[in-house]
């Protein structure tokens, strides 16, 4: 198939689909459909996280620049969703920070420390751990799409099991809706390689701007 979506375009189908996603999750909790749609945005963005840091001019501008965006959006996320986790926007400065661990001379036993302590750091935040996860299997293959999509699958496979664990003693299998995740490939599979025309930081403001609109509308209706 003929690669033909840069790197907006697939931007806008994330945030298309989260934001659907979140006013299900908000207002029509029982519409599965609408949270199936919405779990093409994780690894997308994740995809484009990895993408990001490989071709950064600056590591420390770059999470700089996630982690104000992540505390602007941390009150409209928490009123939105009533959670008390970190929102996801630290779930991917925590990647990019492991990322930069594992390129730093640091020696490999404190690499290997510091990395699981983020990881475990996660825990708090949205899409715990696996969030995390996905941008490093999309960062550690980032050469090649193919064992990008099989670590990517793998990861998700691992993340289910986890998940099930869990839910056979509560009965409630909606986890299985992540497995839609995997949906994200064939999209990514069109990326033409090129960043595309838009605002620059349309999607780092977009993420608190509709938070703040569905809890503003939460608290409306």
């Amino acid at each position: 198939m003929k690669q033909k979506l840069d790197g907006f375009s697939l931007k806008i189908i994330a945030i298309a689909a989260m934001t659907v996603d979140h006013i299900a999750a908000v207002f029509f909790p029982t519409e599965l459909w609408m949270r199936l749609i919405g779990r093409l945005t994780m690894p997308i963005m994740a995809f484009f996280v990895a993408e990001g840091y490989k071709y950064t001019r600056s590591v420390k501008r770059y999470l700089l620049r996630l982690l104000i965006f992540a505390s602007i959006s941390q009150v409209p996320f928490m009123v939105t969703f009533k959670s008390t986790n970190l929102n996801i926007m630290f779930t991917l400065a925590i990647a990019v920070l492991i990322i930069s661990i594992e390129q730093s001379q640091l020696q490999r036993h404190l690499r290997l420390l510091l990395g699981l302590s983020l990881l475990y750091l996660s825990l708090f935040c949205d899409w715990a751990v696996f969030g995390v996860l996905y941008v490093l299997v999309f960062y550690r293959f980032r050469n090649n799409f193919k064992r990008q999509a099989v670590a990517f699958i793998v990861t998700v496979f691992v993340q289910l099991f986890s998940y099930a664990l869990t839910a056979i003693a509560s009965r409630d299998f909606t986890f299985l809706i992540e497995a839609a995740t995997i949906g994200a490939l064939p999209l990514l599979s069109l990326y033409n390689g090129k960043k595309g025309e838009g605002p620059r930081y349309f999607f780092y403001v977009y993420y608190p701007a509709h938070l703040a609109v569905l809890a503003l509308l939460k608290y409306i209706l």
